[in-house]
């Protein structure tokens, strides 16, 4: 019998019967129901995690270092909504390689930078720098690179440099108007060397290493020269007679205690080494000389032992203690115990220690030094350096007028100390047989 006839009967059937229409339904359905679908959840993962690597392999592609950090890192989000093993893996990966690409970005912004600097720097000691351009310039450089700096790690560091580069561009124009300024006011002085000296000596010391400095500084020298060229009747050191010093009339001071010792016999004196209980950081400084020396040639026999400790300047204490740059014993070529001839010279804004032999340092004095009377200035350091000296001459072509000084000597009164330290006592020492032997 057909479905359809079954249905038909079983529903007349059922209205005489009060059956419903569901119970004739269920007797005989033996249609089968429809299956499920499974999904394989692991295969669909590796999907999307093969997906998310053919894509990192795209933007690693990518020249521009920031746009691949920008990818990299949209990427990792991406990623760390995957779940597995691969999707763990990946995430590794694209770590690894943000960093290696925050490097690259920090060496080419250092890069681009180091180029800026080096164009600005040659470019401002030229004669004819526009220091206004030069500031644009870095403003320029500074919004064309922000891409390669700006929120990094590294972006304190640049910015930092990009100010100290704008710092010096200012520098070396405000060096340059104070340059015209000084030329123009000593034009009108003709050959008034002492009053032109004055205008140049009132140069500020923060611009001397600039280009206009420095030409200030060459002023300075000639107008020196000529001014004494016109006061001593061009005189020299050849017409100075040579004096040959007394090295126990040393003007003593700023030294530990015990560190100066003077052999008589030997004419020979000894400076260090400094004591163990000897509490300045720079050891001690001995000055020789009377403190009125301006013009002086000073030439000495001197051994030394530990160098590097033993350091040589020009001093002055009037209007307060000063001293030049200093030059180490080792850098003239003092090494074994050996006697070695030493000849210091300064004369207006120069001074120059050489070593018969060995090596040669100049220096270039600030007015303060260079029109001050001053001492030979020797610095010993460390608790083993010392200095031996013998066979002192000088000539001094121009000395300064000066009431009180050179009256401390190694015999003398107490010496006062610099730098606010505590002042020490100088005592008479004992003579050392064994640092004073030839």
């Amino acid at each position: 019998m057909s479905r359809a006839l079954h249905i038909c009967l079983c529903l007349c059937l059922g209205t005489l019967l009060g059956v419903s229409q569901e119970g004739c339904s269920r007797t005989e359905d033996t249609s089968s129901p429809e299956s499920t679908p499974v999904v394989d959840k692991s295969a669909e993962a590796e999907k999307q995690v093969q997906f998310k690597r053919e894509k990192l392999e795209t933007i690693l592609r990518k020249a521009d270092p920031v746009a691949r950090i920008v990818g990299l890192r949209g990427l990792a989000v991406e990623v760390r909504s995957l779940d597995g093993e691969g999707a763990n893996k990946l995430l590794g990966k694209i770590d690894v390689e943000i960093q290696s690409a925050e490097k690259s970005r920090k060496l080419e912004a250092l890069s681009e930078f180091d180029k800026l600097e080096k164009s600005i720097k040659a470019e401002i000691r030229s004669p004819s720098a526009d220091f206004t351009k030069l500031e644009q310039k870095v403003a320029v450089w500074e919004n064309q690179k922000k891409a390669l700096w700006r929120g990094t790690k590294f972006q304190n560091e640049i910015r930092k440099s990009l100010l100290e580069l704008n710092s010096t561009v200012l520098l070396y124009q405000e060096a340059d108007m104070k340059r015209i300024d000084a030329k123009g006011r000593i034009a009108v002085h003709g050959d008034d060397h002492v009053t032109i000296l004055g205008v140049l000596g009132g140069f500020p010391e923060e611009f001397l290493e600039t280009p206009a400095g420095e030409e200030i500084r060459a002023l300075e020298s000639k107008h020196y020269g000529l001014f004494l060229a016109k006061r001593e009747g061009k005189a020299s050191f050849e017409s100075v007679p040579l004096q040959k010093w007394n090295l126990e009339d040393v003007y003593q001071q700023y030294v530990c205690d015990n560190v100066v010792k003077y052999n008589s016999q030997k004419e020979t004196l000894t400076f260090g080494p400094n004591p163990e209980d000897c509490e300045r950081e720079r050891g001690s400084l001995l000055l020789i000389g009377d403190g009125t020396w301006n013009d002086v040639v000073i030439s000495f026999e001197a051994k030394v032992r530990e160098s590097d400790d033993v350091a040589f300047s020009w001093f002055v204490e009037d209007p307060k203690p000063h001293g030049s740059g200093e030059v180490l014993a080792s850098a003239l070529g003092f090494g074994g115990e050996e006697w070695r001839k030493v000849t210091v010279q300064s004369q207006g804004n120069s001074f120059q220690v050489a070593v018969e032999g060995g090596g040669r340092e100049d220096f270039v004095l600030n007015r303060m030094l260079a029109f001050a009377g001053g001492y030979l200035a020797v610095r010993v350091s460390g608790k083993d350096a010392k200095i031996l000296i013998r066979e002192m001459d000088v000539k001094v072509l121009k000395a300064v007028e000066a009431e009180g000084v050179g009256e401390k000597s190694l015999k003398g009164e107490d010496d006062e100390d610099y730098e606010d330290e505590d002042d020490e006592e100088d005592e008479d020492d004992e003579e050392d047989e064994d640092d004073e032997e030839d």
